[in-house]
């Protein structure tokens, strides 16, 4: 649903309020160069120092300008439950095509606290969740299997953020599974869950200094058995590590067959 080059968006501001002036000029820019989708209020967008009133307002503002030529994701993470879910409606009903999510911080709660966190926003009828940082995939998981969602679409960023090996392996399980329930896409850099996708995809960059511009390549046969050993083991791909790729690949293949 969304491909190619997506921007978290600052927040400029002026004079101890939002530069409206500079918002809208910088969707423009974007909108100019190319840019594949719009991400306002994320992390980027200085979310946790805007009040209520400008995070809708800015989210509203970049709907607007954007005047739906490209996707826009509105980030609605929050630690407190409750503002998640008024900001994810919030942004539902401005024309958001999906919302960026965020497990709770600073407040750390529980396992199951996380679950009932996701479970409440999943609720909201967004095309697409947008999940980054640390999450808890057994948990998501759980809420899809509740079927607590109507998103057709679930997309994880950063999910193998501090893990690897046989954690690696789980995570790629609960993603297959979760792709068996609906769509998933997954930004990864271990090679124990890219095996386990239907479809995979490279990120390629190109350009120089002053332009860069970003596209996605999909690799098959005998390229997706060299991606994976790229993954496996850098730039230098030996005989070794290509059949190391080969045996994963070809092993999650009679996994998920099964």
């Amino acid at each position: 649903m969304f491909t190619g080059s997506m921007v978290a968006l600052v927040t400029p501001f002026k004079n101890g309020a939002v530069d409206w002036q500079s918002l809208e000029g910088l969707v423009d820019f974007h909108l100019q160069n190319g840019t594949n989708g719009i991400v306002p209020c994320g992390t980027t967008g200085e979310s946790a120092t805007l009040s209520h009133q400008e995070h809708d307002e800015v989210i509203r503002a970049v709907i607007k300008a954007v005047s739906k030529r490209i996707p826009v994701i509105a980030g609605t993470g929050s630690n407190s439950t409750d503002e998640a879910v008024r900001l994810t409606r919030a942004a539902e009903k401005s024309g958001a095509d999906g919302a960026l999510m965020i497990s709770p911080y600073y407040n750390r709660p529980t396992q199951e606290g996380i679950y009932q966190h996701y479970k409440k926003v999943a609720g909201i009828l967004l095309l697409v969740l947008l999940f980054t940082g640390g999450i808890n995939l057994h948990y998501v998981n759980q809420v899809v299997t509740a079927q607590t969602t109507a998103t057709p679409t679930l997309v994880f960023d950063e999910v193998d953020v501090g893990i690897g090996g046989a954690v690696a392996e789980v995570v790629g399980n609960l993603l297959r599974e979760l792709g068996s329930r609906g769509q998933v896409l997954c930004v990864t850099h271990l090679p124990q869950v890219a095996a386990h996708a239907d479809q995979h995809f490279r990120v390629v960059k190109t350009g120089d200094r002053a332009h860069v511009s970003s596209a996605l390549a999909r690799v098959n046969g005998e390229a997706r058995i060299d991606e994976l050993a790229r993954m496996l083991a850098g730039s230098e791909i030996t005989g070794k590590t290509r059949a190391h790729a080969r045996e994963l690949y070809e092993r999650h293949r009679r996994q998920n067959a099964a």
